[in-house]
């Protein structure tokens, strides 16, 4: 083949691959765009009726400010904090579903998953980073997850195992654990 008959076949070829790209572009509408899964709410309680549950929260005394009270998807909710010193603190909760319901919904798909027993709970935990860590866990047919991003390990691993999994058993848990309350006169 001589080198103008290649430089056509080259040029065809060439052609023939940008000419779908460009066709599709042609035929796109700048208007037309999927529905966000993601809703924000003004209030939890207003988020707690939208999802039909009472999600997990940290409660102000422990000091952070909440930023957002969120439903993503099917029935996810997902409510954000921000501390003093930076920390960023995100806290998931979802009622498991279906045949398959997801019961990793912390949305983390890099780091190294360790299980850990806190309390009667089992508990996946990862360190992303020096000041990143995440965890999720299951309590009576609810998924939980919190993430804490510019934090010091100690401080995670005290809301961790010193809030959030100690609510979820007494409060979420099946098991007689959240009798304990029912009996107190306040």
């Amino acid at each position: 083949m001589n080198k103008t008959k290649m430089a056509w076949a080259s040029a065809a070829l060439a052609l023939a691959l940008l000419l779908p790209a460009a066709g599709v572009k042609a035929y796109s509408s700048e208007n037309v765009s999927l529905p966000s899964p993601i809703v924000e709410y003004a209030s939890y309680n207003k988020l707690r009726k939208a999802i039909g549950f009472e999600p997990l929260f940290l409660p102000r005394i422990a000091g952070y400010k909440t930023e957002h009270f969120l439903f993503i998807g099917e029935g996810l909710a997902d409510v954000r904090y921000s501390g003093n010193l930076g920390e960023q603190l995100t806290i998931r909760s979802s009622r498991l579903t279906g045949e398959n319901p997801d019961t990793d919904i912390s949305g983390v798909y890099t780091g190294k998953w360790k299980d850990i027993e806190i309390g009667s709970t089992v508990v996946s935990v990862a360190k992303l980073s020096d000041k990143s860590f995440a965890a999720h866990w299951i309590e009576g047919g609810y998924a939980f997850s919190f993430m804490g991003e510019n934090m010091k390990e100690k401080d995670f691993e005290s809301l961790l195992s010193g809030y959030f999994i100690d609510v979820t058993e007494h409060v979420f848990g099946t098991d007689d654990a959240s009798s304990i309350h029912h009996d107190m006169p306040f």
